[in-house]
């Protein structure tokens, strides 16, 4: 089993130092655009995972209030023992620095995860300001037992054992334990049907767990709120409106989001706006 990097943070809110250890870069919202680094400091704010002057990370991570936050070297922040997002690299094929280690590219960044293919990884050190590290976890011997998480994190079309472990992927591919539920929705996988499938595959493991793991495919959360800021972008001029009840936040693919308001449709009771969100 692989063991990663991890550097605990405290709720206070200290700051972590983010650096990319290869090719590939951290990709940050700024002002409404996707800007770019590959040494920089994290912290939590409002309960997201933000970078230097609060730019909210790329891929939006929701840690909440937990008390317990690490992030790995292959790109996972942990929240209170779960996964609450991954962190992505960007690799660009041209770039312009518009400030001091702030970079903005004209072309498409090839996005993928840290340590995978030709993406570095992350080396994580703290400030000052954080609190001293958690030592580093001990790999587990080829016979040790594996526990399962209550909730799993799925990038990909289909749930592999050996992700779902963590362990590493066999050379021959990773067995499959079903598929990838669409965004929003929560696939339930029991227990017994995870050893049955490692017994098949011949992974000689003892497992455990809650007796049913929910799977959901990763995403980053849209935010109501800022659905409605897009929203009230075009409506200047209208009367003061309220949201319709009932809305609530959305999960969409990983990537970087852009929202497109449309021109408002009125109606004596109504206002309409139409909101395209773009995943690149």
């Amino acid at each position: 089993m692989t063991a990663f990097l991890a550097l605990a943070l405290a709720a206070a809110g200290p700051t972590l130092h983010l650096k990319v250890d290869g090719p590939g870069f951290v990709r940050l919202l700024q002002d409404g655009s996707t800007v770019y680094m590959n040494d920089l400091t994290a912290t939590v704010h409002e309960g997201r995972l933000v970078g230097p002057g609060r730019r909210p990370i790329l891929p939006e991570v929701q840690v909440g209030s937990a008390a317990g936050l690490s992030i790995q070297s292959d790109g996972w922040v942990m929240a209170d023992g779960r996964r609450a997002g991954r962190i992505m690299v960007a690799l660009l094929s041209s770039r312009r620095e518009i400030s001091a280690g702030v970079w903005t590219t004209p072309d498409r960044p090839t996005v993928g995860w840290p340590g995978d293919d030709r993406f570095g990884r992350f080396s994580i050190g703290s400030t000052a300001s954080a609190p001293a590290p958690l030592p580093s976890p001990t790999p587990s011997s080829p016979t040790g037992g594996l526990t399962l998480p209550a909730l799993l994190e799925v990038s990909g079309d289909q749930i592999g054992l050996h992700a779902a472990l963590g362990l590493p992927i066999p050379a021959d591919g990773d067995p499959s334990l079903g598929t990838t539920p669409p965004f929003g929705v929560t696939r339930r996988l029991s227990l017994r049907t995870i050893q049955a499938t490692a017994q098949r595959s011949g992974l000689n493991r003892t497992i455990s767990g809650p007796d049913w793991v929910e799977v959901r495919r990763q995403g980053q959360v849209l935010s109501i709120d800022r659905l409605v800021e897009s929203a009230r972008s075009v409506m200047q001029g209208f009367p003061a409106a309220s949201l319709l009840p009932g809305q609530t936040d959305l999960t969409v693919p990983t990537g970087t989001l852009q929202l497109r308001a449309g021109e408002p449709a009125v109606t004596p009771s109504r206002i309409t706006v139409s909101v395209e969100i773009v995943v690149d």
